[in-house]
């Protein structure tokens, strides 16, 4: 059986991306007026004055450009250490079962993999120039990429999907059941191409 799952708001009670860009942003102790941008890019994502693949070229600029690789890797292990608890049940759940599981997030893979040790994560990829300095998003795996990312790894079909959103329509379109995840409420979706 093939389990997939989303991770931001259906393993974890939150939205990880902005906590890790403002966890980020505290570490290397930028300036107020670049939390206020990465809010204001978020709003414009919001209310779709600009696209997912924007918001994260954005964002993820302004706070890495000119950081190395290691330095990157750094802050995402700090992260994970001081953000331990940021599991839901379902999150908790998934850590400690042994079958065949992914895990496809538009978040950065450099953390959410460090919570899942045991689970093949799929998540957006940062690029690096040959100096290994951020040089911005590789792959953001988003919407329809998810499905993309998954049949790279060789998965065509899943028996189940968990997700908290209707974004992830075309992961439900490649699933046997899914199931609509918020907090630590599991809900199967009956007849989902009827209801959207």
């Amino acid at each position: 059986m093939i389990k997939v799952y989303d991770f931001d708001k259906t393993l974890t009670y939150k939205d990880t991306s902005l906590m890790f860009l403002f966890y980020a942003c505290n570490f290397l102790k930028m300036k107020t007026i670049k939390r206020g941008m990465i809010i204001f890019y978020a709003i414009c994502h919001k209310i779709r004055l600009i696209s997912n693949d924007q918001f994260k070229s954005l964002a993820f600029m302004l706070v890495f450009k000119g950081k190395n690789r290691q330095a990157i890797a750094d802050i995402s292990r700090m992260f994970f250490t001081e953000k331990s608890d940021i599991l839901n049940v379902l999150g908790k759940q998934v850590i400690t079962r042994t079958e065949h599981q992914y895990v496809l997030t538009a978040s950065p893979a450099c953390y959410v993999s460090l919570y899942l040790k045991n689970v093949t994560v799929i998540g957006t990829t940062f690029s690096f120039d040959l100096d290994n300095i951020f040089s911005g998003i590789n792959s953001n795996c988003y919407g329809a990429r998810k499905v993309l990312a998954l049949r790279t790894a060789g998965v065509l079909k899943v028996d189940e999907f968990y997700t908290d959103s209707f974004s992830d329509k075309p992961m439900m379109m490649i699933s046997k059941r899914n199931f609509l995840v918020k907090g630590d409420l599991i809900q199967e979706l009956q007849s989902f191409i009827t209801k959207i």
